[in-house]
């Protein structure tokens, strides 16, 4: 199974339901918003060209990745930041 097939299979699976409901009435759909993911501890970066990936197929959402798998990094370290529609960054 590919990249692409495992989020689609995670995604399909947590929005089996369709949107979240809380989201759809509190968040109108053209409000944006602008995300980091930050290290919550000291460690070794994994998985972010995942992570982008998703980012990808939920919306046309912009990813800034700051540094690359295999960089040591410590806790508060902003790893990834993303702008995009709030509901989509929330999925």
């Amino acid at each position: 199974m590919s990249v692409d097939e495992v989020i689609e299979v995670a995604l399909a699976e947590d929005l089996a339901d369709g949107p979240d409901v809380t989201s759809t009435a509190t968040i109108p759909a053209d409000h944006r918003s602008q995300l980091d993911l930050v290290a919550r501890a000291d460690g070794v970066v994994a998985g972010l060209d995942v992570a982008e990936r998703v980012f990808e197929i939920v919306g046309p959402i912009e990813v800034t990745v700051h540094c690359s798998d295999g960089d040591r990094v410590r806790r508060g370290d902003v790893l990834l930041s993303a702008v995009g529609p709030t509901r989509a960054l929330l999925t």
